[in-house]
C-alpha cells in the first residue's frame, strides 16, 4: 500500500443514474475538513464508469456534472482510486457473482452483499483501456436493470444501489490495507483507517472501532452506531469507560 495514501478516510458516497450529482451541506459537513466525496462518474467522455475522490475542502453544496468532477479529480489520489476501481469493476463485470446476490430474495441487501463478498469473490478481469470501459458501462446497466427487477416496488432502487456500492468500496479498501466500516444511515458513509496505524501508539477510539471485527449482527450494529458519533464524543466515551 502506498505510503502517500491517507492514514484515515471519511467518504461520502454519491451515485447517480445520470451524469449529474448533488452534494448537500450535510454531506460535506459529515466529511469535513479532510474527508472525500467518492463519486461514481458514468460519462464515457470522462472514461466512466469509474470512482473519483474529491476533497471536501474543494467542494461547495450544490450540483456538479461528470465533466466538472473529472477535471477536479484527475490528480487526486490516483493510485488509490485505481485500486478501488479495479476491485469494484471486477465485481460489476462478473455477472455470475452479482446474479447470485440478486437471487437472495430472502435476505436484506446488507446481509446479501456481505454474504456475496465473503462467499463469492469475483474473477479478475484483465481487459483494459477503452474495451474495459465499454464492457463495464454495459455490465453496470445490466446490473441496474436486474436490481430494479429484484427490488419491491416500494424500494428506492437508486438508494439500494448506493448501499451496494458503499459495501463494494469498503471491501475494496479492506483489500488495499484499510480497516473499513459502512454507515448506511448517517455520515460519513464509510470510515476507514490503515490497519497498521495503531502500531505507532497514536490509535484513537475510532481507530480501535474500525479494527474491531464483531462476530454478531448486534455487535456490528453497535459498532456502526458508535462510528456515527464525532471523535470528541468517542473520546468522552473512552474517558467514561476508563480505557
Amino acid at each position: 500500500m502506498s505510503e502517500s495514501w491517507p492514514e484515515s478516510l471519511k467518504l461520502e458516497v454519491k451515485v447517480s443514474r445520470t451524469t449529474k450529482h448533488q452534494l448537500s451541506e450535510r454531506d460535506l459537513k459529515g466529511i469535513a475538513p479532510d474527508g472525500y466525496a467518492a463519486i461514481l462518474l458514468t460519462g464515457r467522455l470522462q472514461h466512466g464508469p469509474r470512482w473519483v475522490l474529491l476533497p471536501a475542502r474543494q467542494l461547495q453544496p450544490g450540483g456538479y456534472n461528470d465533466a466538472d468532477l473529472s477535471r477536479l479529480a484527475d490528480t487526486i489520489q490516483p493510485e488509490l482510486c485505481n485500486e478501488l476501481n479495479k476491485t469494484w469493476s471486477n465485481w460489476i463485470l462478473d455477472e455470475s457473482v452479482w446474479s447470485k446476490l440478486l437471487q437472495q430474495d430472502h435476505m436484506k441487501i446488507k446481509g446479501a452483499i456481505e454474504w456475496c463478498l465473503k462467499s463469492h469473490p469475483p474473477r479478475v478481469n484483465k481487459t483494459g483501456g477503452n474495451l474495459r470501459e465499454n464492457r463495464l458501462a454495459e455490465a453496470l446497466q445490466r446490473f441496474r436493470s436486474r436490481l430494479d427487477a429484484f427490488l419491491l416496488p416500494s424500494d428506492n432502487s437508486a438508494q439500494q444501489e448506493g448501499f451496494i456500492h458503499q459495501y463494494l468500496l469498503a471491501h475494496a479498501l479492506e483489500k488495499t490495507g484499510y480497516a473499513a466500516t459502512v454507515n448506511p444511515v448517517g455520515v460519513p458513509d464509510i470510515a476507514a483507517v490503515k490497519k497498521d496505524r495503531g502500531a505507532a501508539g497514536n490509535e484513537t477510539v475510532r481507530d480501535k472501532l474500525l479494527r474491531w471485527n464483531p462476530e454478531t449482527p448486534e455487535l456490528k450494529n453497535l459498532r456502526e452506531q458508535l462510528l456515527a458519533n464525532s471523535a470528541e464524543t468517542l473520546e468522552k466515551l473512552r474517558q467514561v469507560i476508563g480505557h
